[in-house]
């Protein structure tokens, strides 16, 4: 499994973080570019994606482990 991918506000910016990471992967001005920057990489990564809301709660999350056959 990869590394779970984060969708986070700060410093008035829509960031995509990797999970442990200390600086942002990329940072967009619109939540929507974040989100879709981040779930490339987790399809990629075969990781979770998280979004966080403007007030830093999760607001939704989507799995794209690879699922046991």
């Amino acid at each position: 499994m990869g590394i779970n991918q984060f969708v986070i506000l700060e410093d008035e910016e829509w960031q995509v973080k990797g999970d442990g990471n200390l600086q942002a992967t990329k940072g967009f001005n619109t939540q929507e570019e974040a989100v879709s920057y981040a779930k490339e990489i987790s399809i990629y990564e075969k990781s979770e994606l998280i979004i966080h809301d403007e007030d830093g709660e999760i607001c939704k999350k989507y799995n794209y482990k690879k699922k046991p056959q």
